[in-house]
């Protein structure tokens, strides 16, 4: 694929066609960045110190007013043809949207999502470019496949928070089998910072619609019902929390009191009705595909709207669409029978086939 085809821009910003040119590589790291000019040298390190490096980096910022670009300008200068910026112009779109048109300009047969901030491990991308080959060796390239793993979370200056995201979340099972799909509807255990999903998912999220939450979060779901995702129980990131992250790891403390609690409720009640929108959504863009075990568990949650609250709440139980911890559980069930669905679209036939 030529730069210009896909609107990028190499090294010295020179978009002539001799220099626009670029080397195919198994693997696109997308870059979505705005005023990151904190951190960003520390994870560009940290991407070139990879073990693997069969990879280039694409960026698109999203309208910084910081140094962030006159950082990735000076890492182009040392990297020469492993940096591309993906030269758009308009309004800032945020983050689903940037990382949408960044998979957009790439045809790697793989492709990482990175954020501006982290820092990633040596050997994140040589395991997980391993895991999904594994993978598509046992069910073909078409089949689209997920890579996640866990994170250490830390602060600005990396100290550690937690050492598991998903002990702190407690998003995996014990023996941290394989992921199914109604664990995935209410909770995204894909940390996308963390994420390499194949080509055949890639093409699959190019038009990732409104309902849906996060890319990332779309992503999984379409890997969970068509596809598998591959889960690597060990931290390949270190995820860091400093106050500005577009969306976090979820562990600061909340206030005290009956409005901090009530604070909490609501956002957590937000969160449950902008799931089940979300799973209609899917609903209808994949209903017709779905295999019989996956078609079931979206059909059932999808319809959640126009059940009692009981029968919600064995709809959740069914599915296995419950929370991993007893009282994030009691506040799930909770939800699932006070939450006002009317908004929730009612599925069609075609789409329940």
């Amino acid at each position: 694929m030529s730069a210009n085809a896909a609107g990028l821009r190499g090294r010295d910003g020179d978009t002539s066609p001799g220099a626009g040119t670029r080397r195919k590589r198994t693997l696109s790291v997308l870059l979505a960045t705005l005023n990151g000019s904190r951190f960003l040298a520390e994870q560009l390190d940290s991407i070139f110190a990879q073990t693997f490096a069969d990879f280039d980096v694409i960026v698109r910022d999203d309208g910084s007013s910081d140094e962030t670009l006159d950082i990735v300008e000076a890492f182009r200068r040392r990297y020469r043809d492993r940096i591309w910026i993906l030269d758009e112009r308009g309004d800032r779109t945020g983050p689903k949207r940037n990382f949408i048109a960044l998979l957009g300009s790439v045809d790697t047969p793989l492709v990482a999502f990175c954020d501006q901030d982290d820092v990633w491990e040596a050997d994140k991308l040589s395991i997980q470019v391993e895991a999904i080959a594994s993978a598509e060796a046992r069910l073909g390239k078409e089949a689209p496949i997920l890579c996640c793993s866990d994170a250490r979370i830390v602060d600005a200056r990396l100290g550690t928070i937690a050492e598991s995201f998903f002990d702190v979340h407690g998003l995996i099972t014990q023996n941290r089998g394989p992921l199914i799909l109604g664990r995935l509807v209410f909770s995204n255990i894909a940390i996308g910072a963390t994420t390499v999903i194949n080509r055949a998912l890639a093409q699959k999220c190019l038009d990732v619609p409104d309902a849906a939450i996060m890319h990332d979060w779309w992503a999984a779901l379409i890997a969970a019902a068509l596809g598998e995702i591959i889960v690597i129980p060990r931290s390949l990131i270190q995820y860091r929390q400093h106050g500005d992250n577009a969306v976090g790891a979820g562990v600061a403390g909340t206030k005290r009191g009956s409005n901090g609690i009530r604070a909490r409720v609501e956002k957590a009640r937000s969160q449950f009705v902008s799931s089940v929108l979300q799973v209609a959504e899917f609903q209808r863009c994949f209903g017709s595909v779905l295999p019989d075990s996956a078609k079931s568990a979206i059909n059932q949650i999808a319809g959640l709207p126009s059940r009692t609250a009981f029968q919600r709440v064995t709809t959740l139980i069914r599915n296995d669409a419950l929370r991993p911890r007893a009282l994030q559980n009691a506040l799930h069930i909770y939800l699932a029978a006070t939450s006002d669905l009317k908004q929730v679209p009612a599925p069609t036939a075609k789409e329940r086939l």
